[in-house]
């Protein structure tokens, strides 16, 4: 047997947003925050006749003369905000914190006197002025509750879809990366040629293919090392002119320094 449990929800007067309507006139509480296990902060629309009822008006009119008489208090709580803010903060050891919050609720009271408040004012008597009937809705929570399942599912769905489409365009990334690289690896290695430079001339010229990287590298090393003994004048230590560029090899894939550059030892 389906179980059934229907609520009635219509829009709220105040904050014009759809709650559940209790009675079958009032808006249950909303709006609010919880500390301490208390309410704070309702929406003034709580426990208050839905907006398509014919005692939301009157209510709203009720709500704007309120915010009328806190609009007039306003700039005395502003005066007292900004006596405390310049208190506290003339005061080193209050904490820099408290001051920040000091500030901010100075700020805020500002806010709402030039617009917070008028705003709203004006917004709530236009909702009172064009108010007609409008009647609740139905509303089956079991169905609800379970489009709201099937809608996380779905999301989730999608989100598992975009990671691993993801996933495979990064394992086909790496894979394309690794054929490039080995592609690089076997040019490197292969049958090239290759120039000693001293102070950007050319010192020496030869062509070879190595096993590997490293028998390459060995032999780079080799020539820069027999052509630094080799010097009369030594300017400056063997990794020093490393260092700063002076004694480098290029890798070429054709002589006279033509061709693709494969590497450079320059630092």
């Amino acid at each position: 047997m389906k179980t059934t449990r229907i609520q009635m929800r219509g829009t709220c007067s105040i904050c014009n947003k759809f709650h559940a309507v209790t009675d079958g006139v009032n808006v249950a509480t909303h709006g609010y925050t919880v500390e301490w296990n208390t309410f704070n902060d309702a929406c003034s629309g709580s426990n208050a006749p839905h907006y398509g009822h014919e005692n939301a008006p009157a209510h709203i009119l009720t709500v704007v003369a309120g915010l009328e008489r806190y609009l007039l208090e306003l700039p005395a709580r502003i005066e007292s905000a900004k006596s405390y803010a310049i208190e506290i903060c003339a005061d080193k050891t209050v904490h820099s914190y408290t001051k920040s919050v000091a500030k901010r609720q100075l700020a805020g009271l500002e806010r709402q006197l030039s617009h917070g408040v008028p705003a709203l004012i004006i917004a709530l008597e236009e909702r009172a002025a064009n108010w007609k009937p409008m009647q609740l809705v139905k509303i089956d929570l079991e169905v609800e509750v379970q489009e709201a399942k099937d809608l996380r599912l779905a999301e989730k769905a999608k989100k598992d879809e975009v990671k691993r489409q993801a996933e495979i365009a990064k394992v086909e990334r790496q894979a394309k990366a690794e054929v490039n690289a080995n592609k690089r690896y076997d040019a490197l290695i292969a049958h090239n040629y290759l120039q000693l430079f001293y102070k950007g001339e050319v010192v020496k010229s030869w062509d070879a293919s190595y096993e590997d990287d490293r028998s390459q590298m060995d032999a780079i090393h080799k020539a820069q090392r027999e052509h630094y003994e080799a010097l009369d004048v030594k300017p400056d230590t063997y990794h020093w002119m490393l260092m700063g560029g002076s004694l480098y090899t290029e890798v070429r894939t054709k002589p006279d320094g033509k061709g693709r550059k494969l590497l450079s030892s320059k630092i």
